[in-house]
């Protein structure tokens, strides 16, 4: 393989501990195998050195921008959020993952999102009841994180928003 695709960091010796490193080696397998060329390899392992990584993410900046998108309606996909009978609201990460991403204007993965809800359940209980609950959406019962809007808008000095209900009070957690 080229030598003009260094380690990332730029060390002129590899770090084998790293999940890149070991790409590295994979890819580097692949050509002396004769699996794909030079030129390919050397673009991949640069397109991935440079790939932005999704980064962690704060659980209050995850309420933040939870709050805003039900004050504007963007959660308003039955498969995304539903309001429940007691002025909470379930929210299946996956389905809402796009909507929350554009808000957040960088790349968020999925799952850092499920451990913001569950840092956010460790930290404030009152907010979050369940980071991994059970709720009813367009009559499946899927997992979902179960928040109280009233207590995560007093938490963030907001006022709680009005989440529209899909009118069926199916939902349980």
């Amino acid at each position: 393989m080229h030598s003009d695709v260094p380690p990332r960091g730029g060390d002129a010796t590899p770090d084998t501990t790293t999940p890149l490193a070991a790409l590295q080696r994979a890819v580097a397998s692949c050509v002396s195998a004769g699996l794909v060329t030079e030129t390919c390899a050397a673009s991949f392992l640069r397109e991935i050195g440079s790939a932005p990584r999704p980064a962690e993410l704060d659980p209050r900046e995850l309420l933040t921008e939870l709050l805003r998108a039900i004050e504007h309606g963007a959660l308003g996909d039955v498969e995304a959020c539903t309001a429940l009978p007691d002025g909470r609201v379930a929210v299946r990460v996956h389905a809402a993952a796009p909507m929350l991403r554009a808000a957040f204007q960088r790349p968020v993965s999925v799952s850092a999102m499920a451990a913001a809800f569950k840092e956010a359940r460790k930290r404030w209980p009152e907010v979050v009841h369940d980071a991994s609950g059970r709720a009813r959406f367009a009559g499946n019962r899927r997992r979902a994180a179960i928040v109280d809007l009233r207590a995560a808008a007093k938490l963030l000095g907001r006022e709680a928003p009005n989440p529209k209900s899909d009118g069926r009070d199916d939902a349980a957690p």
